[in-house]
């Protein structure tokens, strides 16, 4: 069952990012990830308060223990710390629902990302 990644960044100063996506974005690929959506990609808040946001990444695995794999790879530990020291991050897993139980076609859908990020920003609200 696929898992996703999903970040919240605030982040002012974007001198550290051509470093950190040489090497992120290769460890992505070695654990089976490819990126659904990413800073490049607008995105908006169709509800509620915005979050203290200014990128937000989403990444697919094949499952939760590859997106585990992927964050606790020894590599990417000076890389996460790279990107908190410019600014502030969230980062959170979630499984994909089983085939069956999937309301889109795919879950990497913009109806879907729009509903994670919207979760996300009322969890951080609300805790």
């Amino acid at each position: 069952m696929p898992a996703f990644a999903i970040g919240h960044y605030n982040i002012q100063d974007v001198s550290w990012r051509p470093a950190y996506r040489a090497v992120v974005d290769e460890l992505v690929a070695k654990h089976g990830g490819r990126y659904v959506a990413r800073t490049t990609c607008p995105w908006e808040v169709l509800e509620g308060v915005a979050p203290d946001t200014t990128n937000i990444t989403m990444i697919e695995f094949p499952s939760m223990e590859h997106a585990r794999a992927w964050y606790n790879d020894p590599e990417y530990a000076p890389n996460g710390r790279l990107a908190i020291g410019h600014g502030h991050a969230r980062s959170s897993a979630i499984e994909g629902a089983p085939d069956g139980e999937r309301p889109y076609r795919s879950v990497a859908s913009p109806a879907a990302l729009l509903w994670v990020s919207r979760y996300l920003s009322t969890a951080a609200v609300s805790s």
